[in-house]
């Protein structure tokens, strides 16, 4: 059987340290990732989501007063998706944004200040363009006339 050949120093103590330990807290400091360019990434995210953005599309006005009716038939409780455009940025006459589709109950509809209420977004009722609800028998309806205010 061969000698091991670190038998002479497997046994001796560890020198002292000259330098005192430096806390857990702190080592995790050492090892996080460099960011070269300040704001960089940041950036180019901004830049990303600017060409995402959209201009605002206008509702015909058929389609419009169907929406209209479709608002006034909902109630409270009722589990709604509305799709709807959120400005960003206005250049000169040019409106830019992105649509944004939210789905949760109906907390309140509020006629005066034109605002839907939904658990995770108050949306403004005048950017609506397209609401899809369970009690409008699963998006196959047509608008009754007689379920629409005059």
């Amino acid at each position: 059987m061969a000698e091991n050949p670190y038998a002479d120093i497997l046994y001796i103590k560890r020198p002292p340290l000259k330098h005192p330990k430096m806390p857990v807290e702190n080592r995790a400091k050492s090892y996080a990732p460099f960011d070269a360019l300040r704001g960089f990434s940041l950036a180019i995210l901004t830049k990303q989501a600017e060409h995402q953005m959209v201009t605002r599309t206008t509702l015909s006005e058929d389609a419009q007063e169907q929406l209209d009716c479709k608002l006034h038939m909902i109630q409270p409780e009722d589990k709604v998706t509305v799709t709807y455009f959120r400005l960003e940025r206005t250049i000169a006459d040019l409106e830019l944004g992105s649509y944004v589709t939210e789905t949760g109950k109906v907390e309140e509809i509020d006629p005066l200040t034109g605002f839907l209420f939904l658990p995770s977004a108050c949306v403004p009722i005048r950017e609506i363009i397209d609401i899809k609800c369970e009690a409008f028998d699963n998006d196959c309806m047509e608008v009754d006339a007689y379920a629409c205010p005059d």
